[in-house]
């Protein structure tokens, strides 16, 4: 083939197989690539489309509730409602709290690589940790504003706050609905619907205590004692939340369980004598990992035994990536 030829040619296949990414969805170069995509496309579907669903929702409700954060935050300094601001801070550790399901969905769902690993375990730490600096400032400074307002009352224009506190409750409220699907599926979400479902109480909450200032303008203390509650609740969701999610991010058991309970667990197993030498640590979010030494009774049982043993560590424990080292009865 003369180079002019190879030249025409090249051209020539390069042509087509453009044309034929152009045309990727009509028809396919060959049977064996539309073979190949159908397996590609059906092995990544649902996993992706789920992931993609996550994402689009988590988009969603972060851009409702930083614009409602603005807001109500902007409102609360206007009127000088601890309510409000005091929501406002609850609001903000949400939208971490979003970012945060969402780092540890992707962590648990994400392939093998150990760097987008890393990436992705970095991502939670830092979402976990700014979330509890964010909710502990919020904190401190309602708390600092509320004992001043309680010396020093401030008028509040009741129906200001009244309406501000209703649209949170629909924001809220829209919020977790948009993420009641995700979160009885998996387990990362359902910290951020659960704060949401509690976050459109205490909206509610700041509603109604507006409400019965518009009525009674003289109980000027109610705004900053609700301030004063809120702060507190907040105080002890957000030590229990960052106590939970660095268990997390850094290697532990699951949650609830300790070694002891995966040694009676193997240890129930009529064929084990002894078991020692136990390793649990966590691969991401919801995948644990485990290691251990076990004396058998009857070695002819062996891969009956195991068998058993790892159904009943992933089904009891949430265990599912169990290796076991088995040693000779003496």
């Amino acid at each position: 083939m003369s180079e002019e030829e190879v030249k025409h040619h090249h051209h020539h296949h390069h042509e087509s197989s453009e044309s034929g990414s152009s045309h990727h969805h009509h028809h396919s170069s060959s049977e064996r690539s539309s073979r190949e995509r159908e397996h590609h496309h059906h092995h990544h579907s649902e996993k992706g489309t789920k992931v993609q669903s996550l994402g689009t929702i988590v988009g969603v409700c972060m851009a409702l509730n930083i614009l409602y954060v603005a807001a109500e935050g902007g409102i609360g300094l206007w009127q000088r409602s601890l309510g409000l601001l005091a929501d406002a801070g609850y609001n903000l550790g949400d939208i971490f709290g979003l970012l945060f399901a969402y780092y540890t969905y992707k962590l648990a769902n994400k392939s093998e690589d150990d760097d987008v690993k890393r990436v992705y375990k970095r991502g939670t730490l830092r979402t976990a940790i700014a979330s509890a600096v964010i909710l502990l400032l919020t904190v401190g400074a309602v708390m600092a504003e509320s004992i001043h307002c309680l010396r020093h009352p401030n008028i509040l224009q009741g129906k200001v706050v009244l309406v501000t506190a209703l649209v949170g409750v629909l924001v809220n409220g829209l919020t977790a609905f948009l993420l009641l699907n995700h979160q009885k599926r998996n387990y990362q979400v359902r910290g951020a619907y659960w704060s949401m479902v509690t976050d459109t109480l205490v909206s509610a909450l700041v509603a109604v205590a507006s409400a019965v200032v518009i009525f009674f303008p003289t109980l000027t203390f109610i705004d900053p004692v609700l301030g004063i509650c809120i702060a507190i609740f907040i105080l002890i969701v957000t030590i229990g939340m960052l106590r939970k999610n660095l268990k997390l991010v850094h290697d532990g058991m699951p949650e609830g369980v300790t070694k002891d309970d995966v040694e009676l667990v193997i240890g129930n197993h009529r064929n084990v004598a002894s078991v020692h030498r136990v390793h649990v640590w966590a691969l991401n979010a919801n995948e644990f990992s485990m290691t251990a030494h076990i004396v058998l009774h009857d070695l002819s049982k062996l891969e009956e035994t195991k068998r058993n043993i790892k159904d009943s560590l992933t089904s009891r424990l949430d265990i599912d990536h169990v290796t076991l080292e088995i040693d000779a009865p003496n």
